[in-house]
């Protein structure tokens, strides 16, 4: 479950993404990798259940000592299976229309994911290919300089701090992501590998 609200210092709330948690388990919250446990869970609407599933927008007390560790974008996961913890990854991108200024290697950018947000530098432009109005693409690039608008391309990007990420082969819905300059969203991709 990814957090979209801090409710107080020990509830929470959001959408549960996979699985399901149950009152009494053991989680963990990424990134700081603080183990708690489940007190209770309240779906929307003020339900009070014993266990909560995929689909389900729930609030969930822990009990926990740490009080710090809570915040807006973090992860909970089950303490068996604790998500990626990522601060470089490859990545698929598809550029927009309203992209104004091309993508270079240091190009600084916002990225945003889940509830998180982000400063994120580009690091490297592993390839790049035109897409036309008909959906057609050009022949792959690779090593490109840079990557302006209605492009598709595989970059390398790092981000500020470490975040919970997951490849798009294991978990589509923890790996896409936006990137952002100015305010405009320029860029919406997905992770395709790992780096760090």
């Amino acid at each position: 479950m990814c957090v979209a609200d801090v409710r107080s210092t020990h509830t929470v709330s959001g959408k549960i993404e996979a699985g399901y948690v149950s009152i009494k388990d053991k989680i963990i919250i990424c990134p700081q990798i603080v183990t708690c446990t489940v007190k209770s869970i309240h779906r929307h609407g003020g339900e009070k259940v014993d266990t909560a599933k995929a689909g389900d927008n729930v609030d969930i007390s822990l009990q926990r000592s740490d009080d710090s560790v809570l915040s807006i974008g973090s992860i909970l996961c089950p303490d068996y299976s604790a998500v990626p913890i990522v601060s470089k990854f490859e990545a698929n991108l598809v550029t927009l229309e309203a992209m104004e200024v091309p993508l270079f290697p240091g190009s600084k950018l916002t990225l945003f994911t889940q509830s998180s947000q982000l400063p994120a530098t580009v690091t490297k432009l592993l390839l790049k290919q035109t897409v036309t109005g008909n959906g057609a693409k050009s022949d792959a690039k690779t090593n490109p300089r840079f990557i302006t608008k209605n492009q598709t391309a595989i970059v390398e990007i790092s981000c500020s701090r470490k975040i919970c990420l997951e490849t798009y082969e294991n978990y589509r819905t923890l790996s896409r992501f936006l990137l952002r300059s100015n305010g405009v969203t320029v860029a919406a991709g997905y992770v395709k590998s790992i780096i760090e």
